[in-house]
């Protein structure tokens, strides 16, 4: 048989209880965390939304510093600006200034005699005596294709030597066939100017326009 209910008794373990309900609390946060409504929850979140976008991109304030690529201000580097093709469309080709005269050839097998800017321009002379020509005509188109370089060498196609043939194009000539190279500055400069005079034009080069008009002389 239960004894009888003391009230004395339950009030005074309910006293308790009360009394040490603070330190339940800091013992237990849990049981206080339960407690915030989901409209303080929702505050918070919005806080720290608004300080998160407050926080600085640090990433965004890096500077990306771009190495120069040197073919754009020179297109025949690492070799000398003046030293090959200066541009790979013939029609935007500007006059070089100043040529240097060629003393070892640059990326081919070619061995033979290298000839001097000047030495350049008498082949061309005599070669425009020999088959009846104005030499001012292929001597500006020498001068706007290469300066004179028999080891001028465009960049990005395969054209070379003193009047640029491409390989194609070069071992279609006699000389080409007969196994001159094309840095051959007497063979190249004879390969164009008998074909100036035998066609009597001067189509496969491009920057003709920059040039007088071929003309044949008595």
């Amino acid at each position: 048989m239960k004894a009888p209910l003391n009230l004395s008794s339950a009030i005074e373990k309910a006293v308790v209880i009360f009394a040490f309900l603070p330190v339940i609390t800091m013992v237990y946060p849990e049981i206080t965390s339960a407690a915030h409504s989901p409209q303080d929850i929702g505050e918070k979140a919005l806080v720290f939304q608004v300080n998160s976008k407050q926080t600085p991109n640090l990433q965004s304030n890096q500077i990306v510093v771009e190495e120069e690529n040197p073919t754009l201000k020179n297109p025949c580097y690492p070799a000398p600006a003046d030293s090959c093709n200066p541009n790979v469309n013939p029609l935007a080709q500007t006059a070089v200034a100043e040529i240097k005269p060629a003393s070892t050839p640059v990326a081919n097998s070619y061995a033979g005699r290298s000839y001097t800017k000047e030495e350049v321009e008498a082949l061309i002379v005599a070669y425009s005596a020999q088959y009846g020509i104005d030499p001012q005509t292929p001597k500006c188109i020498a001068f706007h294709e290469s300066g004179y370089n028999q080891f001028s060498k465009n960049k990005r196609s395969t054209a070379s030597g003193v009047f640029q043939y491409l390989n194609s194009t070069w071992k279609a000539t006699d000389e080409g066939k007969a196994g001159h190279s094309v840095f051959d500055a007497d063979a190249n400069v004879k390969a164009a100017v008998k074909y100036m005079a035998v066609h009597k034009k001067t189509t496969p080069w491009m920057v003709r326009g920059k040039c007088p008009a071929l003309s044949f002389v008595k």
